[in-house]
């Protein structure tokens, strides 16, 4: 499957995502610190020619903007800007390359200090906001399952799962984590082009996710327990939940349609999430639009935020642009691989 569909350095509401979920098999992370965006694409695309050139495979990792990094499975190793690390990827980095401090002569420090600052400002409070909507996005969820049937939802499964062809395969299938979909400054993005190998995809149209959710897990354990790696596509706003799912060797997938989604497939028959519901949901359904409306509101600030914290960037990439030959540094980070 072509990892251009999925998205790497993701915003959540625990902090920025690499979206490498096997980082931890890594033997070596480099980590490139300071600079601006457009310095770190350039030195990044540099790294990996020269990579190629000495029939080095690797796989250059874009957020929803630019090239944030390298990823080498062949040779465990891992290359990336800092700023869409986590914690803990950094912590166990052992290489670091501060682009401030390299470039210290060529750049005004005192201007750099500020527009970083402002920047970081700025990305703590698209933190803030993802991390209460979050919890607001759990709350809906809670509010949703009280009038959930789950025997409809366990009889529709194990359906859906029959007329997809799945048997026993003697094994216990892979599960491989990605990103679909992405916080950014415009809403959330969602790239339909990840889906294009699945002949099949059943779509649940779910306001909430709560039923849908339930539905992809039986599936991903379905398959799983049958044999079959399944590509698991989880929420960008907590890096955990399974939203959808491919499972490429049935060329078969799950796809949740939530209302924040800015698309959805068109040609696929979708099942609506009302009919697995009680009479107990109108009970519920002011709540429901009540937290809805407030997780709008949260989310729109957290794009807000985004789109500042990008205005900032743009001031760094002027810094740095007296930064013409960027090839001292690629050498240094060939010689060090």
């Amino acid at each position: 499957m072509d990892n251009s569909c999925f998205y790497h350095g993701v915003q959540t509401a625990c902090g920025v995502h690499s979206g490498i979920f096997d980082s931890d098999l890594c033997e070596n992370i480099f980590v490139l610190s300071g600079g601006s965006s457009e310095l770190k694409e350039k030195i990044f695309l540099l790294v990996s020619e020269e990579l190629s050139k000495k029939n080095i495979e690797n796989e250059l990792l874009f957020s929803w903007e630019k090239c944030f990094g390298i990823f080498c499975a062949e040779k465990n190793f891992l290359i990336a800007d800092e700023n869409f690390l986590s914690k803990k990827e950094t912590e166990k980095a052992k290489n670091f390359f501060n682009l401030d401090e390299i470039f210290s002569e060529k750049i005004s420090l005192d201007l750099l200090h500020i527009c970083l600052a402002s920047r970081r400002k700025k990305l703590e409070r698209c933190q803030r906001f993802l991390t209460a909507a979050n919890s607001i996005r759990d709350d809906m969820l809670r509010i949703d399952l009280q009038s959930t049937d789950v025997g409809k939802v366990i009889e529709y499964s194990s359906r859906l799962w029959k007329r997809c062809g799945g048997t026993l395969q003697g094994r216990v299938g892979t599960e491989t984590k990605k990103f679909v979909s992405c916080v950014t400054s415009d809403g959330v993005e969602l790239n339909m082009k990840a889906f294009d190998s699945c002949e099949r995809l059943a779509v649940i149209a779910d306001k909430t996710g709560a039923v849908s959710s339930l539905i992809v897990d039986r599936l991903r354990r379905y398959a799983l327990g049958s044999g079959y790696d399944v590509v698991s596509c989880v929420c960008s706003l907590d890096s955990e939940t399974v939203e959808h799912i491919i499972i490429p060797e049935l060329k078969f997938g799950v796809f949740s349609s939530k209302y924040y989604h800015r698309i959805a497939p068109k040609k696929e028959r979708k099942v609506y999430a009302e009919r697995f519901h009680s009479k107990d949901r109108e009970l519920f359904k002011n709540r429901l639009n009540f937290t809805m409306k407030a997780y709008r509101s949260l989310m729109n600030e957290a794009f807000e935020s985004l789109k500042e914290a990008e205005l900032e960037e743009r001031k760094l990439d002027r810094i740095f642009g007296n930064v013409i030959d960027p090839s001292p540094i690629v050498d240094e980070i060939i010689n060090s691989l």
